[in-house]
């Protein structure tokens, strides 16, 4: 059976080590890209006049919402 972390911080360092370990195309595909394809179908919804911009905020405000 095998135990949890011993502190919040130990899983945090687990989890980097685990992101770092990861291939590019698969590190992209795990953290970035599920958040841009959202921000792009927004965008395409949207069709706001500044799509870069549009964009950038749109990241922004959903990636702390982790």
């Amino acid at each position: 059976m095998e135990q949890p972390p011993a502190n919040p911080s130990s899983a945090a360092v687990h989890d980097r080590i685990s992101l770092e370990a990861m291939p590019t195309r698969a590190y992209l595909d795990e953290t970035v890209v599920p958040i841009v394809m959202q921000g792009l179908a927004a965008l395409v919804q949207e069709r706001p006049e500044n799509p870069v911009q549009f964009l950038g905020e749109f990241l922004l405000l959903h990636s702390q919402k982790k």
